[in-house]
């Protein structure tokens, strides 16, 4: 009897072994889950779309203020208007022009957290409007005049995106009103004090041509930029970010 007895205890004192064992893989698999649900993850839906006037001068903007001291992703393309596997430039024969379709010129960022979404949004605010009067905040570029220089924001949910409306309300310092964006009937924003905001799921991007990304402003106005700035383009080529298109040749001078 006593060496069952003793048998019985070695028994019973290895399964109390198993489960504490178990409680603690499960500890620690609770810990590791809690570490990476806390890091930022990019994602399609961490793409975020910004315009207001020319895009050139507002890419420069954006790599200059939100992209400086990490991997560039800001991109020049169009949003806004009907939905179209191509779209171009004001070109001589008006292929695929993305007014004509009612886009508005925008560029495009991976924003991967809340942090640089809302560093993106205050940047815009703070840098891409000038004061029109003591009340209407307006572009500055106000020679370029139509619906494709109208103010945007394209956010995946639109104005029913919680966690976006509120970065943006928290960065528009100017309390501009905040439109939801219908698409290609949108007019444009000059001094309305207004901006569109559209779902960046029905209302979805399209990359620029090649020769207008990383453009010169005009000299005197914005430009013109440094060969730094220029050469990202090589880059973003390479890692694939930036794609060419089948695109006619434009107006303007690449």
């Amino acid at each position: 009897m006593l060496f069952r007895s003793r048998n019985h205890t070695s028994r019973e004192r290895e399964r109390e072994r198993e489960r504490e064992m178990k409680v603690l893989v499960v500890v620690l698999m609770s810990m590791m889950m809690v570490v990476e649900s806390s890091l930022p993850v990019s994602t399609v839906d961490d793409q975020v779309y910004v315009g207001n006037g020319c895009f050139w001068a507002l890419q420069h903007l954006i790599v200059s203020e939100v992209e400086y001291d990490e991997n560039v992703t800001a991109v020049t393309g169009y949003a806004g208007g009907k939905n179209k596997s191509r779209l171009c430039y004001h070109n001589a024969n008006g292929t695929d022009d993305y007014g004509e379709y009612g886009h508005a010129e925008v560029v495009m960022v991976d924003v991967g957290s809340e942090d640089k979404a809302l560093l993106l949004f205050k940047t815009y605010f703070e840098k891409s409007f000038v004061a029109y009067n003591a009340t209407t905040f307006t572009r500055p570029d106000v020679y370029d005049l139509g619906q494709e220089y109208r103010a945007v924001i394209g956010v995946p949910g639109g104005v029913r995106s919680s966690k976006y409306v509120s970065l943006i309300q928290q960065a528009n310092l100017h309390k501009m009103k905040l439109i939801e964006g219908k698409g290609s009937s949108d007019p444009d924003t000059l001094d309305t004090n207004s901006i569109y905001v559209y779902d960046s799921d029905r209302f979805p991007f399209t990359q620029a041509e090649l020769c207008m990304q990383f453009h010169d402003d005009p000299p005197a106005l914005r430009g013109p930029f440094p060969d730094s700035y220029h050469n990202l383009k090589k880059s973003l080529i390479s890692t694939g970010r930036l794609h060419s298109t089948t695109c006619p040749p434009p107006f303007v001078s690449c």
